[in-house]
């Protein structure tokens, strides 16, 4: 894999308490997602009137294998795609169902530099300071979790979960911030 970012999609949600179906949410934000594929090779953002995403190679490493019904054995299969990512020194990014799936997602970095993780909550995110955290914490993956499609018919959620992934990686990278 010849890439910056790789993105992972881990539709699995038996984490889920009882209002399943975020497994749909990968899938969702992928489709989403090719809203912003206009064949550039960046995105331009108006209010830092910067071009970010420039020269960034992104690539989709398509659904880590889940069986519904065997969450250990779905959790190894994420943990391996993680693990391709990092061996080809490409910032993990995954779309996963639930946060269950954070334990594969974390297990690769075992023996590595110590991280943190940083969790964005809806309710944390709506603050007027920008660019506050990442201007001092290096980003060794990303992960959007819980995007249920089936719960929102208009699909806004999916579409804002994709411009919010472009968005942090273009922060990201323009920044100089990824450690894969």
């Amino acid at each position: 894999m010849d890439a910056d970012a790789a993105n992972l999609g881990a539709p699995c949600d038996a984490g889920t308490q009882w209002r399943a179906d975020a497994r749909f949410g990968p899938r969702g934000v992928c489709e989403a997602s090719t809203l912003f594929s206009f064949g550039h090779a960046a995105a331009y953002e108006h209010e830092n009137d910067v071009t970010y995403l420039k020269g960034v190679r992104a690539a989709d490493m398509g659904d880590a294998k889940i069986v519904h019904t065997d969450t250990l054995t779905s959790h190894a299969n994420i943990r391996r795609g993680i693990e391709a990512a990092l061996i080809a020194g490409a910032l993990p990014v995954t779309t996963r169902g639930d946060h269950s799936d954070i334990i594969p997602c974390c297990e690769d970095y075992e023996g590595r530099a110590p991280f943190h993780i940083l969790q964005i909550d809806a309710h944390l995110d709506f603050v007027d300071e920008r660019h506050g955290v990442t201007r001092t914490l290096p980003i060794v993956g990303v992960a959007l979790v819980e995007v249920t499609p089936d719960y929102d018919p208009t699909g806004s959620t999916a579409i804002l979960a994709a411009q919010l992934l472009m968005n942090l990686l273009g922060f990201v990278f323009h920044a100089g911030l990824s450690r894969a």
